[in-house]
């Protein structure tokens, strides 16, 4: 079923996947959980992979000590992210 093909490789099931494994490796308390898969959103979408940092992303459990990530009291409230190759459509 070409749906059900889609929705296996579409981008909300592969972050949907990613923090699924996640929580495996870490424990993460619902605000982290819903932030780290907004950002993951945002890291498949605007091509991360080729950022030119990308210190921490998607590898450490503390969303608040990826690269460009601000936080305060734990909650991100802002990306800076400027000149680091971030392209693509959110």
């Amino acid at each position: 079923n070409s749906d059900q093909d889609y929705f296996v490789r579409s981008m909300p099931n592969q972050a949907f996947e990613w923090i699924v494994n996640q929580s495996s490796t870490f424990v993460l308390n619902d605000k982290s959980l819903k932030q780290q898969y907004c950002l993951f959103v945002l890291y498949i979408n605007s091509n991360g992979k080729y950022w030119t940092n990308q210190t921490d992303w998607l590898q450490s459990r503390d969303e608040c000590d990826w690269f460009g990530v601000q936080c305060t009291n734990d909650d991100v409230f802002e990306l800076k992210l400027a000149n680091n190759n971030v392209s693509g459509t959110v």
